[in-house]
């Protein structure tokens, strides 16, 4: 089986080394390396192509979803994985339109990221069930709602 390859991009030191140094002890997740930053996660994407991406939403220089950008032009095959304190719903609810697969937050157990992440390496989506009915409520609130310009939608022949 092949290893899956995995990329941290978090600005909190200490926190992504311990997360690298926990996922490393993981014999089918390999390699995992760290970007501390928007602009190293985008030069590290150019390099590498990761099977996964795990992203802190809030980033020093700008934001995970920036980041979620990079990944669908420079790592397409990559998934996406947010790591976020946050849990607000409109956050997840705009991370998945992102193109993010995942939503975990930093509080999880090592064990629960882990089988997280092999869901994301197989295919499969994931958000933490308490999350599920919030995000999905809000996701239909969202595309029942008319668009502010109705005729926004129309192409300028069906005007």
């Amino acid at each position: 089986m092949q290893p899956i390859s995995v990329l941290v991009v978090d600005d909190h030191a200490v926190f992504a080394d311990a997360l690298r140094a926990r996922l490393d002890a993981e014999q089918d997740l390999a390699p995992v390396t760290v970007a501390y930053s928007v602009a190293e996660a985008r030069a590290k994407l150019a390099v590498q192509r990761p099977d996964v991406v795990i992203l802190d939403m809030y980033l020093g220089d700008g934001s995970g979803l920036q980041v979620a950008d990079e990944v669908r032009i420079l790592a397409l095959e990559a998934r996406i994985l947010m790591l976020s304190a946050s849990g607000s719903v409109d956050s997840v609810v705009d991370a998945l339109a992102s193109g993010v697969r995942g939503w975990m937050s930093k509080t999880v157990e090592i064990t629960e990221l882990i089988n997280a992440i092999r869901a994301l390496h197989r295919g499969e989506a994931w958000l933490h069930p308490a999350l599920l009915g919030r995000v999905l409520a809000a996701q239909l609130r969202r595309s029942a709602s008319p668009p502010s310009d109705p005729l926004g939608v129309l192409t300028q022949r069906e005007r």
